[in-house]
């Protein structure tokens, strides 16, 4: 704990900080930006497209080994079971995230209003009592509205 904070909230805030730096003020961020709007036109562009994979893999795994540290601190354990049934909410932040932003300009904001609105149904419906199927549904839901904002924007 740094004051009443977790460590775990801290380190999201400097990861959220860095690659928000990272991804407005730098090439990377830009070469990011084109490989990921159309990676055919970003290699006709010069932009190194296999090299920008490959790095975003690599930093992909960076907060993915971040995140693993995160949750064994919380939880007190590291076991295969930790993370069951986090992909869907995981796919369903980030693709919320997206179809808030602009897909031209994606913002680290835009992400992180995606993962709390996910968050919120995961914490928020146990404790009213819903039981942890129908967060599914709700999830699949919004996933599916999001979905047609997304192809409605298009």
């Amino acid at each position: 704990y740094l004051g009443e904070i977790q460590n775990s909230v801290w380190v999201v805030l400097l990861g959220i900080l860095v690659f928000q730096i990272v991804m407005k003020y730098s090439y990377i961020g830009k070469y990011f930006r084109a490989v990921g709007l159309d990676e055919k036109i970003a290699t006709a562009a010069g932009v190194p497209t296999r090299f920008m994979r490959c790095l975003a893999y690599g930093i992909a795994s960076i907060f993915y080994a971040l995140a693993g540290l995160c949750m064994v601190s919380v939880r007190g354990y590291s076991g295969s079971e930790i993370g069951v049934g986090m992909e869907i909410q995981g796919i369903a932040a980030a693709y919320i995230g997206g179809v808030l932003g602009k897909a031209e300009q994606p913002s680290v904001l835009s992400l992180i209003l995606g993962v709390l609105t996910i968050g919120m149904i995961a914490n928020g419906l146990p404790k009213i009592g819903i039981s942890e199927y129908v967060q599914y549904v709700f999830t699949g839901v919004i996933l599916v509205i999001s979905m047609i904002i997304h192809n409605k924007r298009k």
